[in-house]
């Protein structure tokens, strides 16, 4: 087991279109986001998918960020 955090999954190869709008987008910034929660996730994969579990949910508490206002 090697934990780990997965922000995104894409199933087969990139089409040559994802892959040059990734491919532009790398270093790209899109800003501050908020974070509400987090979720612990149990992934149990099969030959046809992936099923995910929600282990548990955290709230967090919402804090004021100065260089978002």
């Amino acid at each position: 087991f090697h934990p780990h955090l997965t922000l995104a999954r894409v199933k087969g190869p990139l089409s040559p279109s994802l892959r040059k709008l990734w491919l532009a987008n790398q270093q790209t910034d899109f800003g501050p986001i908020t974070i509400d929660s987090l979720t612990l996730f149990q992934s149990q994969l099969t030959p046809q998918s992936a099923t995910y579990i929600n282990l548990a949910s955290i709230p967090l508490p919402r804090q004021h960020c100065p260089s978002t206002g």
